[in-house]
């Protein structure tokens, strides 16, 4: 086949037929364990206005400074292509009224986000999120069990978690004495640091705590951390969710210096991470965000919730890939007349629950035989001028390499089919 000059975007990467069925097999498993643990799937669309997140993810974030896809409709309306999903799973509570006053709301999703941000094995421009959303769940006992379904879609995954990391950030109170802390700490070193601390420095002293710079990385060893502002409420409320995780028996450390991307979050903050992935070894990640649905002009909600990527779940994956399909049955036309009638009998094996084919571009019986073995097919039926006038059709099974006859009907061929392979 010829080749084109045109080429997918980078870092946006077709999804051939073997990963397409492994993500596929993602969806499958996350569906049946979010149905297991009471959530409901919700979808959101692609396109969202740019002001939801950067009043959610902060006007300070990378997200928000340098990597969202932007465009104006025709009606001058500024929309961004979603980097995140949590921001517009809040927007259609709010919008929609899922959750009642008093009451909560478990949902999870499933779907394509996108950054503009530099491609790398496992990071794309186009990348898959799965990922849960907890309403009207306060304390830290929802935010254990929040913990443990994320470790739990991990297992089901086929994932090995080599760490789970979680942290606070403390409430209100507690964020503010620590952004005085770290901010006299920073100034101390304000010319050291790189261009991008310096502005964010300014704008949102928690964002350096994310450079990879190794000069800033340096400093920020002896660098205040989060857990020293803790207030006693604060304090109490994450004492209890390490409790419940180890009520759990979930493995855990607690990682001083972990602090998420996202403006949004509050108290308790998780990774989960496996060694599969190398440096960047984050699968999934997650935490507590008690002021977004209020920011978004709501009434005060409780939340909590993770998520995954799957291009990173399938690096990090120690199951063997979803099987190829295979056809039960190959119809194999022996004449003209035949092709039309094996148009209604694969039609009816497939209403009758068998994978069948009719091979149209493969024109003389050998080649279509061949077909049907290349394919894996278990059994080939053949019709032509002989069987029509017995009123039959010839099976061959190609993995017991034996030939008998059925009558020419798709209930008989059905019957004798699923008999031969029980």
């Amino acid at each position: 086949m010829a080749t084109t000059q045109y080429r997918s975007v980078k870092g946006m990467p077709d999804l051939l037929p073997a990963e397409a069925r492994q993500v596929r097999e993602l969806e499958r498993i996350a569906a049946t364990f979010f149905e297991k643990a009471g959530f409901q799937e919700l979808r959101t669309p692609i396109l969202e206005a740019a002001e939801l997140f950067s009043r959610a993810v902060g006007e300070s974030s990378d997200i928000v400074r340098k990597e969202m896809y932007h465009l104006t409709d025709l009606g001058g309306r500024e929309l961004v292509l979603r980097p995140e999903g949590t921001a517009p799973i809040v927007r259609a509570v709010l919008q929609h009224k899922l959750v009642a006053p008093g009451e909560a709301a478990r949902l999870w999703y499933v779907g394509p986000m996108f950054r503009q941000e530099n491609t790398q094995k496992g990071r794309q421009r186009q990348f898959v999120q799965i990922g849960a959303e907890w309403f009207g769940a306060g304390g830290p006992w929802a935010d254990a069990e929040t913990i443990g379904l994320n470790v739990r879609l991990l297992e089901a995954f086929s994932v090995n978690i080599d760490a789970v990391e979680v942290n606070s950030l403390g409430n209100a109170a507690s964020r503010l004495a620590y952004r005085e802390k770290l901010v006299g700490f920073l100034d101390k070193y304000a010319e050291q640091l790189c261009a991008d601390c310096k502005e964010r420095r300014q704008l949102n002293p928690l964002r350096v705590l994310d450079c990879k710079n190794q000069q800033c990385q340096a400093i920020y060893a002896d660098a205040p951390v989060p857990l020293d502002a803790l207030d006693e409420p604060s304090r109490q409320h994450f004492d209890a969710v390490c409790q419940g995780l180890e009520t759990l028996r979930i493995e855990f450390v607690v990682n001083a210096r972990l602090v998420r991307g996202l403006d949004y979050y509050s108290d308790t903050v998780f990774e989960l991470k496996s060694s599969r992935l190398g440096a960047q070894a984050t699968v999934s990640a997650g935490g507590r965000y008690d002021s977004l649905v209020e920011s978004f002009g709501g009434p005060p909600t409780p939340a909590v919730g993770f998520a995954a990527g799957v291009e990173r779940i399938l690096l990090a994956r120690e199951a063997e890939p979803a099987a190829e399909m295979t056809p039960d049955v190959v119809w194999i036309a022996l004449d003209e007349p035949a092709r039309r009638e094996g148009l209604g009998v694969v039609d009816q094996l497939r209403a009758g629950g068998m994978v069948a084919l009719q091979l149209f571009h493969k024109g003389s019986v050998k080649a279509q035989m061949r077909g049907a073995n290349q394919l894996g097919a278990r059994f080939a039926v053949l019709c032509g001028d002989d069987e029509r006038a017995r009123a039959v059709w010839a099976v061959r099974d190609l993995q017991q390499r034996e030939q008998f006859e059925v009558p020419a009907t798709p209930e008989a061929l059905i019957r004798e089919l699923r008999a031969r392979s029980a």
